[in-house]
């Protein structure tokens, strides 16, 4: 079981398949919360004040994944963000990156290694404090 005091980690992503095996792979080190579209995950960052780490799909109902980022930056909201996408565009990769996006990576990558990625980015994210 999670403890309370565990890091917040929110996931954006529209397919419930994707939303859930991220949730199973996270859940035992983190404590998750799940967002369908852009702009529930918006009001979730707005009203939960220690995520630590977004999960961010790209290509998202409504508002797409980019703006959710672009806003989640011009927000000052201190949270890193991991874009995962079957999109492998050099265009929208680069875009994330300038933006301030972490890291990036393929929905096809070895799930096997999301804990190691995810706690990396958490201290690179507690480092920079």
């Amino acid at each position: 079981m999670v403890e309370q005091t565990a890091r917040k980690i929110l996931i954006v992503e529209d397919d419930e398949s994707m939303r859930e095996i991220l949730w199973v792979i996270l859940k035992s080190e983190y404590q998750v919360m799940v967002a369908e579209d852009g702009e529930s995950a918006l009001k979730i960052l707005a009203e939960e004040k220690d995520i630590k780490l977004v999960l961010l799909d790209i290509l998202l109902p409504g508002i797409d994944g980019i703006e959710v980022l672009r806003r989640i930056k011009e927000k000052g909201y201190p949270v890193g963000v991991i874009m995962v996408s079957v999109v492998r565009d050099v265009d929208t990769v680069v875009q994330a990156m300038k933006l301030g996006a972490m890291d990036y990576i393929d929905k096809r990558f070895d799930f096997r290694g999301l804990n190691g990625l995810v706690a990396k980015a958490i201290e690179e994210i507690e480092g920079g404090k």
